[in-house]
């Protein structure tokens, strides 16, 4: 990061797919983290430590997603809104879900006819029930074992 590379920047994408591990982990790094795979706050540190002094490099979120080959869709559908709504709590302005309608069709949230499938009811009426809200903060469930 020495390069100077980062006073080109606009932004840092990342593809923060997290395996089997739920959405609400993406900003830590796990003992199952790779070297390049260690959460958006370990990366944001990185990016804090080398920006130019008023700059404020943003992390987006460029593609994500759950298969349903190993989730059910009602799963997969639920996953899409916490990556969603966790992400706008973290700081990450925008989120893009893998995949529309190719790639693999396990994780597309329309089928070939672009016939929509849960997920996909699930992003629209996320984005029409919180239109005009802003995230605020999170709620205190008083659970400690949670994240």
């Amino acid at each position: 990061m020495t390069s100077g590379v980062i006073n080109y920047l606009d932004g840092v994408s990342v593809h923060p797919y997290r395996g089997d591990l739920y959405p609400e982990t993406a900003p830590y790094y796990t003992p199952t983290s790779t070297p390049n795979d260690r959460g958006y706050h370990w990366l944001d540190s990185l990016i804090t430590l080398y920006e130019p002094a008023g700059k404020s490099i943003p992390i987006v979120c460029s593609e994500w997603g759950y298969s349903n080959s190993s989730l059910s869709i009602q799963t997969q559908a639920d996953y899409l809104a916490r990556i969603q709504l966790f992400n706008l709590y973290d700081g990450i302005p925008l989120s893009i879900w893998y995949d529309w309608t190719g790639g693999n069709p396990s994780f597309n949230i329309v089928n070939s006819n672009l016939i929509p499938k849960l997920p996909y009811v699930t992003a629209t009426t996320l984005t029409r029930e919180l239109r005009g809200y802003q995230m605020r903060g999170r709620y205190d469930t008083g659970d400690s074992g949670s994240i």
